[in-house]
């Protein structure tokens, strides 16, 4: 099985190894470097351009899986028009872990984000 991986950065070997053992994914699909690009970096302010994705959603289908998290509205968008492909589609949930220093009239947080399981879309 395929997964298409639509988010701003590389799966982690944590998410490889969940899709792996999880959902028997065999081959992790990533967008061109221009379609991340894209995706990274979607224009803001109320316009919604649905051909700035529409290629990519075209290339899924069942019974492969994605893996889809960005911008609000086009993920929905991208999302919305893969459930109704009978495509199933994922989000990666994280640990949160911060550590805050006060030195002196300083505070510096560090954030970790790490991988703790996809969980899946679903309708009502």
């Amino acid at each position: 099985m395929k997964c298409y991986w639509l988010m701003n950065h590389d799966f982690t070997n944590d998410q490889r190894k969940e899709l792996e053992s999880r959902f028997s994914v065999d081959q992790i699909l990533q967008p061109s470097a221009d379609f991340k690009s894209i995706w990274s970096s979607l224009p803001p302010g109320e316009e919604f351009y649905p051909e700035l994705v529409d290629s990519w959603i075209d290339l899924i289908n069942c019974p492969d899986i994605a893996v889809v998290q960005g911008d609000s509205t086009y993920s929905f968008y991208v999302v919305d028009a893969l459930l109704k492909k009978g495509v199933r589609v994922f989000a990666s949930t994280t640990e949160r872990i911060a550590e805050e220093n006060v030195l002196g009239c300083e505070t510096r947080i560090y954030r970790i984000f790490r991988h703790k399981a996809f969980r899946e879309y679903r309708r009502r």
